[in-house]
């Protein structure tokens, strides 16, 4: 089963707090990867996502690399709660419960 990497940055970000309230709800404890205190996730971020968007919550095997390559973004689209498979950026509400369900983080 995969695990959950979430992506934040220090200081407040109300994308990020709805995300922290979403998944205090579903009671889900993802490990955390903070890009303000941690140059390599910083990296990892822009690498997978093309971005520096948090929360960024990513379906990781057990090297942390996403348990399949995400599907690529349209050109000049923004990231904001686009499910990219094993990705999802700046999530909504349900488009973060759908992103949990799908990959088995999460009952229906």
């Amino acid at each position: 089963m995969p695990h959950l990497l979430m992506f934040t940055r220090a200081g407040g970000c109300p994308d990020q707090s709805l995300a922290r309230r979403c998944l205090d709800e579903f009671k889900i404890t993802p490990i955390e990867l903070n890009i303000s205190r941690e140059a390599e996730a910083a990296e990892m971020l822009m690498e997978l996502a093309g971005c520096l968007a948090v929360p960024t919550f990513v379906a990781a095997d057990g090297d942390n690399q996403p348990i399949e390559p995400p599907r690529p973004m349209e050109p000049y689209r923004s990231v904001r709660n686009v499910d990219r498979g094993s990705i999802i950026s700046e999530p909504t509400r349900d488009g973060l419960r759908a992103f949990l369900i799908r990959h088995g983080f999460l009952a229906t």
